[in-house]
């Protein structure tokens, strides 16, 4: 879980630059579209990356450091706009879903929902570690292609600005950049515990989802070209 919401932390924190980018670029057409990778671009917003960036800043400048990660990566970005307070101390999962008596069993009816409780903990986490290491493995595989594309992105813009110059590879390129970032956006936004509707109530794990955008970010990297060896930093 720390691992994960590390690596999403480090990621959010290149959208600045990122954005920064893409702001240089001149005439660019709306929405970019990405006939030639044979990818159809996300809804790009510059401005929800920079507010996430500014919202990560405001927490760990609040003090908001030890099991930030942690927060992050069960809660989603989501859990950045809780504020500063909110993620001082790290997040304990599971505490509320099930209370375990910590009296002695009086009766064989008390042991054995006290076993049914802490057989359900253990199965919560489980999912949880194994839906984790799933989403850090997806997340470390695009960001092996993210941060060349945004160095070489950053690198094409110190050069030229104007998108109507630029080359083919050049403008594959810059819409590749915005795929790769979208990917890591969504992959930041997905929470992996879902709240419990009671403290009766083991919180569950979001597995469905994180499924979901793992294959889908599979497909969309297959689409994704390498790097022209012209435009490598």
């Amino acid at each position: 879980m720390e691992k994960l919401g590390d690596l999403q932390i480090e990621i959010i924190g290149t959208f600045d630059s990122f954005v920064d980018a893409i702001g240089k670029i001149l005439q660019r057409p709306e929405g970019l579209k990405n006939k030639l990778s044979r990818v159809t671009l996300p809804n790009f917003k510059p401005e929800d990356l920079k507010t996430l960036s500014n919202n990560l800043q405001m927490a760990l400048a609040g003090g908001a450091v030890a099991g930030t990660g942690v927060a992050v990566a069960a809660f989603g970005v989501n859990a950045l706009a809780l504020g500063p307070g909110a993620l001082v101390g790290g997040v304990v999962l599971c505490v509320k879903g099930v209370s375990l008596s910590k009296k002695a069993s009086k009766n064989m009816r008390e042991a054995v929902q006290i076993k049914k409780d802490v057989e359900k903990i253990c199965d919560y986490h489980s999912q949880l570690r194994g839906s984790a290491g799933m989403l850090y493995q997806s997340m470390l595989e695009v960001r092996q292609q993210y941060l060349p594309h945004l160095s070489a992105l950053k690198t094409l813009v110190s050069q030229k600005t104007d998108y109507k110059e630029y080359t083919k590879e050049e403008r594959l390129l810059v819409q590749n950049a915005i795929l790769l970032v979208s990917l890591m956006y969504d992959m930041c936004k997905v929470a992996l515990v879902q709240k419990a509707e009671n403290e009766n109530c083991v919180e569950t794990v979001n597995e469905k989802e994180v499924k979901r955008i793992v294959e889908s970010t599979k497909l969309s990297l297959r689409k994704i070209k390498p790097i022209p060896e012209a435009l490598t930093v």
